[in-house]
């Protein structure tokens, strides 16, 4: 029993080192290398996924995870990046793909919330879940049908010529976006499940860590910029404006909205 407990502190202590180490070499090769967008979402959010994935999880937790950030990134880069980028809410100046989705969206954000929906949840699996041995359950279908409406929501107002009643223009478009996409399901998370909440303390913090770093790195880069009126005067970082809102609705509420859809899809609640 001692050697148990032993062997799983000293795999807790190995797991937060490397956590930890990743996202600072992150920095570190960005910024030496200048490296383009799609590198660095692999460099902060690939490289600590792929690392819990082989350390702690089962392959059908991987498959399980991979499928549910699918589901979760696809409709909601759509919908929150067309809104968005095209309100001056956010901006990508460079993609290394010729096009951009709907002439808008860089491929590369896609890659970053999927990559990033990943991480959370392959974290959540190896230190919070309790969930079923399933890849997929009647919840997560019901769950990709209810993301499917939405996209085909957004892309019939695309076609009818309805985009402006998507979003709202002005100090409050990043508030409002948030709100809506972000803080609600992080409410309820905190909400529903509030030992499960207290207990995803460390992972929160962990993901706004690595957030944090990335955002100050991409700022640096000029991987993406903020262009638009916040509701406060943006953090400036060497020059550099950064919204507090970056911080708060992906760094903070991100993670709980993440896992909020992923007890969604799971049997085993609270």
């Amino acid at each position: 029993m001692e050697r148990n407990k032993l062997g799983a502190v000293n795999r807790l202590f190995k797991d937060g080192f490397t956590l930890l180490a990743l996202p600072l070499a992150g920095v570190a090769v960005s910024l030496w290398l200048k490296t383009p967008y799609l590198a660095s979402i692999f460099l902060f959010y690939g490289l600590p996924g792929a690392y819990i994935t082989v350390a702690s999880l089962q392959w059908w937790q991987a498959v399980k995870g991979a499928i549910f950030a699918a589901i979760v990134s696809l409709p909601l880069t759509a919908i929150m990046d067309f809104i968005g980028t095209s309100r001056d809410v956010w901006y990508v100046p460079q993609t290394i793909f010729p096009t951009r989705f709907l002439g808008v969206i860089p491929w590369e954000d896609f890659v970053w919330l999927f990559a990033a929906t990943y991480t959370i949840v392959v974290l959540f699996q190896a230190y919070l879940d309790k969930g079923k041995r399933e890849i997929i359950n009647p919840r997560m279908w019901y769950f990709a049908f209810v993301a499917s409406l939405l996209l085909v929501l957004f892309f019939s107002a695309l076609a009818f010529g309805e985009e402006a009643m998507l979003s709202t223009q002005g100090r409050y478009a990043y508030l409002w976006l948030g709100a809506v996409f972000v803080g609600l399901p992080a409410g309820l998370y905190l909400g529903l499940f509030p030992q499960t909440a207290k207990r995803s303390t460390p992972l929160i913090a962990y993901f706004f860590y690595v957030t944090f770093l990335f955002e100050l790195t991409a700022a640096l880069l000029r991987q993406w910029t903020f262009p638009g009126a916040y509701l406060l005067a943006p953090v400036l970082f060497l020059g550099h404006p950064i919204p507090y809102e970056e911080f708060v609705f992906v760094g903070v509420g991100g993670p709980m909205a993440a896992m909020m859809f992923y007890k969604l899809c799971d049997d085993e609640w609270e």
